[in-house]
């Protein structure tokens, strides 16, 4: 997900990570709507959206959704890179 300028910034770097990692992801192209955005996600069968937003970032912690049961969980970075592995 891409809610602004500086949740974009954070999550650059994580985005390379995982795809240097050969793990197929991308961030959305511009700060839309959620509902846009996880209108995308679910027309390309995106398994996993990650949400970051202030308190994510100020907290060190992901927030992750399934997208096929709906379950929402924070985690670590780590943890999801080794999740998606």
């Amino acid at each position: 997900m891409n809610f602004g300028e500086n949740e974009e910034k954070y999550c650059l770097p994580l985005l390379k990570i995982l795809r240097d990692e050969g793990i197929n992801s991308e961030i959305y192209p511009d700060s839309a709507k959620m509902n846009k955005q996880m209108t995308y996600a679910n027309n390309k069968n995106i398994p996993f959206v990650v949400l970051v937003g202030e308190s994510e970032m100020q907290n060190g912690l992901l927030t992750v959704k399934n997208m096929v049961s709906g379950e929402q969980v924070k985690m670590k970075f780590e943890e999801l890179l080794q999740k998606l592995k």
